[in-house]
């Protein structure tokens, strides 16, 4: 990987070049990359903001200015991350105008992003890329690497793609035809970092859809961390646990605490790995069944078990057989759906599968 690398480390360029340090930004960001340029020797010129978000600031001791204010010539150094379409088209404006750099800096913990790194991981480095499927994610990988290297926003605007787009896409995506055409059909394992709002549909069309899955590892907020793990008797226990732990054994392997992000989050986060049972932890006929079964227990968490399955359209068994069931499944009529285990629910449906109409 190093020999793709051509790069020099943005820390080095920026203090052997001989133009003002502009910083674009304040914040936890801006502090830090000030503090960086700082053990390189390298003193800040000025810091600005957008036009129509200055009013007056003042930031360690510097006047915050407009852009529209600053003439020279100058390096722009980008001191927040950002996914709003306006300040990104802002970016490219100013890139456009002047070399725009964004310095990959530690958000927690130490140690910058620079060719001696890759250098000292290039084993690591060239598994994942020998591993990528096609060759624009290769192109696009070989970019982010020399993006963190080198600063310059040009090879993160070149692998940048609309990504509300894509994530639709995979919605649609026939992942078992590609993982046929790409992997000759053997296991795969999904590795993603996904807008939390959508990460549950994803994770369940790739269990549902029967895609050949070795394993799921994604961050994921960390409330739905806790409910992908919990069992019964939890508040956090729900459909969302059951279906997951019906395809995978759930793991969370870290806490990411709120301050490991720029900016920071209301919220914590969790990375988790759903490793795919080999064979399935419950006998059940009709899994279609078992899963109507589940959502009309928990639709309504306060109401008992029969009283949730009576009031559910999913559900097309008369009173009287629902109080059969559960009482053939063991469980008194007070009970709630909470309190079953995924083996109960496997079993109240073989039960109900049993039953004519």
């Amino acid at each position: 990987m190093i020999e793709k690398i051509k790069e020099e480390n943005v820390w080095d360029f920026l203090k052997n070049d001989n133009k003002p340090i502009m910083i674009y930004g304040m914040g936890n960001g801006a502090e830090k990359i000030i503090s960086t340029l700082d053990t390189y020797g390298v003193k800040v010129s000025e810091i600005f903001a957008s036009d129509e978000f200055v009013r007056g600031h003042s930031f360690l001791g510097y006047k915050v200015l407009k852009y529209s204010d600053i003439y020279d010539d100058f390096n722009v150094v980008l001191a927040f991350a950002t996914h709003l379409e306006n300040v990104i088209e802002n970016i490219k404006k100013i890139n456009n105008e002047h070399k725009v750099f964004a310095p990959d800096v530690p958000v927690c913990g130490g140690g910058l992003f620079t060719k001696e790194y890759v250098k000292e991981h290039n084993d690591e480095f060239d598994f994942v890329y020998n591993n990528l499927a096609d060759e624009k994610s290769k192109s696009d990988y070989v970019d982010i690497i020399n993006f963190k290297v080198s600063g310059k926003v040009d090879y993160l605007l070149k692998s940048y793609c609309d990504k509300d787009s894509v994530y639709k896409d995979i919605l649609k995506l026939d992942i078992c035809k590609l993982a046929e055409e790409k992997n000759q059909g053997k296991p795969i394992k999904v590795v993603a970092n996904l807008p939390y709002y959508i990460t549950t549909p994803i994770i369940m069309g790739l269990f549902e859809s029967h895609v050949p899955l070795d394993s799921i590892t994604i961050m994921v907020q960390k409330e739905v961390a806790d409910r992908m793990q919990t069992g019964p008797g939890s508040k956090d226990y729900g459909a969302l646990s059951l279906a997951v732990q019906f395809y995978a054994k759930p793991e969370i392997v870290v806490n990411v605490p709120p301050e490991c992000f720029m900016p920071r989050p209301n919220v914590g986060s969790a990375v988790i790995r759903l490793k795919r049972h080999e064979t399935r932890p419950v006998d059940v006929k009709d899994e279609k069944l078992m899963f109507r079964i589940i959502r009309a227990s928990f639709n309504q968490r306060r109401k008992t078990l029969a009283n949730g399955l009576n009031n559910s359209p999913e559900i097309g068994y008369t009173k009287e057989q629902i109080a059969a069931a559960i009482e053939e499944l063991g469980r008194g009529a007070s009970i709630r759906g909470e309190a079953l285990t995924l083996e109960e629910f496997a079993r109240l449906s073989n039960i109900f599968s049993s039953m004519s109409k």
